[in-house]
């Protein structure tokens, strides 16, 4: 093989192998999302969540937005499972939301609760 075609080769593995491993870029904040609602998803989409932790229910209150709009998609109390604290809200690191549950970088899941 010439060395050109090496050089080429070489170059395209390196252009694939850097866009494997990019992270998703958060789209621009949409009108109405809070400044601390945090995002979370990956190439295809993802939602803007923010949760807080209520002391007297000793669960998470979140809210999950539109990423396109900045709709409410989500709000709620949540129950935690995992690793990380229901009050460690500042410390959470948000990995995506399925619709239903919200889902921590460390594989903690916050599931929602029914309340009365």
């Amino acid at each position: 093989m010439r060395k050109t075609n090496w050089i080429i080769l070489a170059s395209l593995m390196l252009f694939l192998v850097a866009g494997c491993n990019s992270t998703p870029t958060p789209p621009s904040r949409p009108n109405g999302v809070p400044l601390t609602a945090v995002w979370a998803g990956g190439p295809d989409g993802g939602s803007f969540i923010e949760c807080v932790y209520d002391v007297s229910k000793k669960l998470n209150l979140c809210t999950v937005y539109s990423d396109f709009k900045g709709d409410v998609i989500a709000h709620g109390f949540f129950n935690i499972s995992g690793k990380t604290k229901a009050s460690d809200t500042k410390g959470f690191q948000y990995s995506a939301f399925d619709g239903q549950n919200i889902y921590l970088m460390d594989n903690s899941i916050l599931k929602p609760v029914a309340t009365k």
